[in-house]
């Protein structure tokens, strides 16, 4: 039988690669962010997700070269049923 420490180092040994490019962002939200160029907008069903949206198109289209430079985005209730739109302004 093993002691503790043995299984915690054999359960500790992992493999190293190289060379393998990490995913750019991941989730849902994201890839939808991602895919949004200025000037396109996104129906969706509540305040909330409009909210998860916004904060998405910042983190996937923030300017590292330029930390000044912030994306605009904008949100307006759509319509009677609650949904929102949400543009990626700049």
């Amino acid at each position: 039988m093993k002691t503790k420490l043995e299984q915690y180092a054999e359960a500790q040994a992992h493999k190293i690669d190289t060379d393998i490019p990490p995913p750019r962002h991941t989730g849902y939200w994201n890839g939808l962010a991602e895919r949004m160029n200025p000037g396109d907008s996104v129906l969706v069903k509540d305040d909330k997700e409009a909210k998860i949206l916004k904060a998405a198109i910042s983190v996937v289209w923030k300017n590292f070269d330029q930390p000044e430079y912030k994306t605009k985005t904008r949100a307006l209730k759509a319509n009677d049923k609650g949904e929102y739109r949400v543009w990626r302004v700049t």
